[in-house]
């Protein structure tokens, strides 16, 4: 269309001209707009740094400098400003986006979580664990205030924590870790006083958090029984004193009590919820035997590995069944790490031969018909690692009893003699 209009037109109505210019102008300017979201903020494109830099210009020169349509935008650049290892720009760009958030949705808006989160990895990477710890706990003091402190739905957010710190325990070497195992003990903490205080027995989100409680208390002792408690913590952080001062046996009763605590109110939970479920009451009784017995307390596993047995002579449960509950060893497992088992090597994998004992211990480890090239130092950290591993046992009529077993194990690629078993 070909607007016209003449020069007397104008001089008897400039008003009404301005006017209609600036209605041009802003149609261009929304015409626009959807140009400047166009940017992917996906992290696994290649967008580049200018690109999202001039998608923020349009976007700003459309609507104004803290438009919600920014947001994205500013964590797409922080995140490209990551990838090209541009970290002083990437913090800035980031802090830009919070304030953006801020700005349109409250100082202690939730949607500040993703940006808390990209903070705390961007604070690692450059080595400032004190300035990620302190990222992590603005993001839980937020939650704190926009849900309550012992709000049901501080859980996500407990969790997201909780993941955060594992993901990085396991990018270090042990000893350089444990800054991480004390938060995630915090974190543990206040799971729990959520649970205790707004989670009843009867829901269904109360077993499984109080799984992840043990699973907590376990990585934490065998952490600090394979290599010790920290003498002093990476960063300030309340954590309680025996983890910093007392001996390793009793820290380790420390986590023993507690995880069995909470193995304790998940069988309450489960016998709640599955009343007419003998089999997951039994496997629930097995989980908390499985603790007492990886902790050493082999007369207490075994009463509770009888327990389990007992409550599956129901009449819905047929003989098939509650004979092979028991019928094999089965791995005992109580650690957070959603990663493939190393035991669970696939079909070319070394077939290992073994001895479970009664209390569950591997015994008389034998690789069967091994490789000529396997190398013998690879072989005995295989057998090492092997007799750190604790078994359920094989049970007859709710009694434990040693059983020859097999399990596979990872074959090591070449050069053989360079492979160790992690």
């Amino acid at each position: 269309m070909f607007l016209k209009i003449t020069a007397a037109e104008f001089g008897a109505s400039k008003s009404a001209f301005i006017a209609l210019l600036l209605m041009l102008l802003g149609a261009l300017f929304w015409l626009d707009a959807p140009r400047a979201q166009s940017a992917p903020t996906d992290p696994t494109t290649s967008t580049s740094v200018t690109d999202y830099l001039d998608a923020i210009d349009r976007v700003e020169a459309a609507h104004s400098a803290y438009a919600t349509e920014l947001s994205d935008l500013y964590m797409g650049l922080g995140r490209a400003l990551i990838n090209e290892a541009n970290y002083p720009e990437a913090q800035r760009a980031l802090h830009r986006g919070m304030q953006v958030e801020r700005v349109n949705y409250g100082l202690e808006s939730i949607s500040q979580t993703p940006y808390l989160l990209l903070l705390a990895d961007l604070d690692a990477a450059t080595g400032d664990d004190q300035a990620s710890q302190d990222a992590l706990e603005n993001l839980y003091q937020i939650s704190a205030k926009h849900y309550g402190a012992k709000d049901p739905r501080m859980l996500t957010t407990l969790d997201q924590m909780l993941d955060w710190q594992l993901r990085h325990y396991r990018e270090k070497p042990p000893r350089k870790g444990f800054s991480h195992i004390a938060a995630a003990e915090r974190v543990a903490v206040r799971m729990a006083k959520i649970l205790n205080a707004s989670v009843a027995l009867s829901d269904p989100q109360a077993p499984p958090y109080y799984a992840k409680l043990a699973a907590i208390q376990y990585l934490i002792a065998d952490h600090i029984d394979r290599h010790g408690a920290a003498p002093t913590a990476n960063f300030e952080i309340s954590t309680g004193p025996e983890v910093l001062s007392q001996t390793r046996s009793s820290t380790s009763f420390n986590y023993y009590r507690r995880g069995k605590s909470a193995l304790l109110y998940r069988v309450d939970a489960l016998m709640q919820q599955n009343q007419d479920d003998p089999l997951v009451q039994a496997g629930a009784i097995a989980e908390l035997a499985d603790w007492y017995l990886v902790f050493g307390q082999t007369h207490a596993a075994t009463e509770a590995y009888r327990l389990a047995f007992e409550t599956l002579a129901d009449d819905s449960v047929a003989e098939e069944v509650r004979a092979n509950f028991f019928a094999e060893p089965k791995k005992i497992d109580f650690t957070l790490d959603t990663a493939i088992d190393p035991l669970d090597a696939g079909p070319s994998a070394l077939q290992v031969g073994l001895w479970i004992t009664a209390t569950g211990r591997p015994k008389d480890i034998q690789v069967i018909d091994p490789p000529e090239t396997l190398s013998g130092k690879y072989l005995g950290r295989l057998r090492n690692n092997l007799r750190k591993t604790r078994y359920r046992p094989r049970m007859i009529e709710g009694i434990p009893e040693a059983v020859a077993y097999r399990v596979s194990y990872p074959r090591p690629a070449s050069p053989p003699a360079q492979q160790e078993p992690t």
